[in-house]
């Protein structure tokens, strides 16, 4: 269009035009005019029309239980605030764990709130309770309502590579109620005895050795905690199996060990060391 009002407008400067090719010039200018004016119209009806983008849906989220006294370390503060390598045990659980969830409770001493929170200000602190089932129990009601896959994990066990976690998730969006780390047990086991002889040996390939994080459905994770309020157990797949969910084992990684005496701080420093250096 732009062509024929050009070639029209040299045309009238240097012979005229006739009548007919005037009201052909004067319908080009028109029309050239008002393209870009529809073009913005369109444009700003699909901005109108667009949808707007909302906040990010939470589908996989954590618990993190850190209410533990930290006795048996000898130390006078809680156990997860115990600083390895300069950084307080909560802090390695909570990096690895929001490498694979989009928001992490963490349950605490509730005499200790103010710390925790300043350890780990990506996540919401509450809270724990007296029994590691209570600190869950609160850390899932915590937990945003739009997670549909839970990460239960212990702050002590803040070495567990993120490569596990991972495998645990993709079991339970594989259709899995619950996914469990175990790791082999390496140590001859005796049954133990009353009198002080030594007992019988136990078969320990037969057993395996349970680690965090424990990874349910959310759905499956609050009715276990909810139909075992009154029951006493050391694992949340424990309730979860004795509430009729299907629980998977996936190979753990023995960097997921549980730090609880002062031995395990020199082994969890070295662990910790090798995490910082670069690939």
């Amino acid at each position: 269009m732009a062509e024929v009002v050009r070639d029209l407008s040299r045309r009238d400067t240097d012979k005229g035009l006739s009548a007919g090719e005037k009201r052909m010039l004067h319908k080009a200018r028109q029309i050239l005019v008002s393209e870009p004016r529809a073009g913005r119209e369109v444009r700003r009806a699909h901005r109108r029309e667009a949808p707007r983008r909302g906040p990010r849906v939470v589908t996989v989220a954590a618990v993190v239980t850190a209410a533990g006294s930290g006795s048996r370390l000898g130390a006078d503060v809680p156990k997860a605030l115990v600083e390895v390598q300069g950084r307080p045990l909560v802090v390695w659980a909570v990096e690895a764990v929001l490498q694979v969830a989009d928001a992490v409770v963490v349950t605490a001493p509730s005499a200790h709130l103010a710390e925790f929170r300043a350890a780990v200000p990506r996540a919401t602190v509450v809270a724990g309770g007296e029994e590691r089932q209570e600190s869950v129990a609160a850390g899932l009601a915590a937990l945003p309502a739009e997670a549909s896959i839970v990460l239960i994990h212990d702050a002590a066990r803040a070495f567990q590579p993120a490569t596990v976690m991972r495998a645990l998730v993709a079991a339970v969006e594989a259709g899995a109620d619950g996914a469990v780390p175990v790791v082999p047990v390496v140590d001859t086991l005796v049954a133990a005895s009353n009198d002080g002889g030594l007992g019988a040996t136990v078969d320990r390939d037969a057993l395996r050795a349970v680690q965090t994080p424990q990874v349910f459905t959310m759905a499956a994770a609050t009715a276990a905690h909810a139909q075992a309020a009154d029951a006493a157990a050391t694992d949340d797949a424990q309730l979860a199996l004795a509430a009729g969910f299907r629980v998977v084992e996936l190979p753990g990684d023995e960097r997921g060990f549980k730090v609880t005496r002062p031995l395990d701080l020199a082994l969890a420093s070295a662990v910790a060391t090798q995490a910082k250096e670069p690939a």
